[in-house]
C-alpha cells in the first residue's frame, strides 16, 4: 500500500505509506526554516497528496537556491536528499527549476569554515545526478 503524490488525476510519485509521510514531514520542516508553502494539500482522501504545482515549483526552487548558495555542507547534506526527491516530481509536472541552471548568489545564512577556509558552495550537477537516481527508484 502507497500514498500517491497527485496533481489533478495524474499520479507522478507513488511511495510507500511510511516513505509518503516523511517525505511529506521534511517538506514540511524545510518550508517552515524557509518561511514558504510546500504545494503540497493535506490528504482528503486516506491515501493521496495533492499537489499545487505552481506553489510547489517555487518551493523546490527556494530549496536549489539555498543548496547552490550555501557553504555549509552539513546543510547542503540536511537538504539533497529531499531536494533531489523533490526535482523528480516538479519533472513529472512538466516544470522546470530555474535555479538549476541560473548561477545562485551566495547564501551567507549559515557558512562553515574549516582548517582549509571557507567552505565550497553547492553543486547543481550533483543535484541533477541525485535526481536522476531518484527517479529510478520513484514507482508512479
Amino acid at each position: 500500500m502507497g500514498k500517491d503524490f497527485k496533481i489533478g488525476d495524474e499520479t507522478l510519485w507513488n511511495p510507500s505509506n511510511g516513505v509518503a509521510d516523511i517525505f511529506v514531514r521534511t517538506a514540511d520542516a524545510l518550508a517552515q526554516a524557509e518561511g514558504v508553502s510546500t504545494g503540497i494539500e493535506p490528504m482528503l482522501i486516506r491515501d493521496e497528496y495533492w499537489i499545487n504545482a505552481d506553489e510547489f515549483t517555487a518551493f523546490v526552487d527556494v530549496l536549489v537556491r539555498r543548496y547552490i548558495g550555501s557553504r555549509h555542507p552539513i546543510l547542503r547534506s540536511l537538504i539533497e536528499g529531499f531536494t533531489a526527491t523533490a526535482l523528480v516530481i516538479v519533472e513529472r509536472a512538466g516544470r522546470d527549476i530555474g535555479a538549476l541552471s541560473c548561477p545562485s548568489p551566495p547564501d551567507w545564512r549559515d557558512v562553515s569554515v574549516g582548517t582549509t577556509g571557507l567552505a565550497a558552495p553547492g553543486d547543481a550537477e550533483r543535484l541533477r545526478k541525485l535526481r536522476e537516481e531518484s527517479a529510478r527508484a520513484m514507482p508512479y
